[in-house]
């Protein structure tokens, strides 16, 4: 059967969508290889499964290759693309971003069916451009479908990079974010586990619930020192309580 087929050459070609439709099939234990390589054309040629069905296999094995060798390439990060004639650009200074933008990065990126709610953070329309350096627009959470259109190659780069920089938050704050560690499979660690970065949320505003918008838009940085230092705080008055008792 002859086929016009338009195979994608780079991830640039391929949108976060079609990555995200093709990755389902991770969870599907009983789908063979045979089938996968016809979902793999489905999904990134954009062709029916009659279509696929009906292509030779030596075909369908070699376009299936090129496909997997674009996805074992180091990414790399793209500050800019163009889509729809809008320009996005990545988020100028992570050092800057919000307390809200963090909590959603991190409750999404490793969520395949969510991850288009992360890069939804990492890129924004450009505001204002000069040069190199450009503004973008305030997050907001409610246009994040349209990041299922954006190219796999800037969001992948986007995630290896934040996935970098989350490092290093980590280490800076090793105190706060070891504690789970330490809880292992108690009762608290359940709980935390549950209610994710509400947690923490709650205990900056104190249990206020007017106050939780406020604190989103506040810096992440700033959150997390004083998270960090209520913490150790609340260690050290425990254990001079508990040594009175001793």
């Amino acid at each position: 059967m002859k086929v016009n087929l338009r195979i994608p050459t780079s991830l640039n070609e391929i949108t976060l969508g079609q990555y995200q439709e093709f990755s389902k099939l991770d969870n599907n234990t009983k789908i063979s290889p045979a089938e996968i390589q016809l979902k793999m054309i489905q999904i990134f040629c954009n062709v029916s499964e009659l279509v696929a069905r009906g292509m030779r296999a030596t075909d369908i094995a070699e376009i299936c290759e090129m496909l997997n060798n674009m996805f074992d390439t180091e990414h790399q990060l793209v500050n800019r693309f163009k889509l729809n004639g809008v320009n996005y650009g990545f988020i100028p200074e992570l050092d800057d971003m919000s307390f809200g933008e963090y909590m959603d990065l991190d409750t999404f990126i490793g969520d395949n069916d969510n991850i288009h709610r992360a890069a939804n953070v990492l890129f924004r329309p450009i505001e204002f451009k000069r040069g190199d350096r450009y503004t973008i627009k305030e997050y907001d959470s409610n246009t994040s479908e349209t990041a299922k259109d954006f190219p796999l190659d800037a969001v992948l780069g986007a995630i290896v990079f934040f996935l970098h920089f989350r490092e290093r938050l980590v280490r800076s704050y090793a105190e706060l974010f070891g504690q789970e560690e330490r809880e292992g499979f108690s009762t608290v660690s359940n709980f935390t586990s549950k209610y994710g970065w509400f947690n923490s949320l709650y205990a900056i505003a104190d249990g206020d619930i007017t106050k939780f918008e406020y604190i989103t838009k506040l810096n992440v940085y700033e959150c997390l020192t004083f998270l960090e230092y209520t913490k150790e705080k609340n260690e050290i008055e425990a254990a001079q309580i508990k040594s009175k008792f001793k």
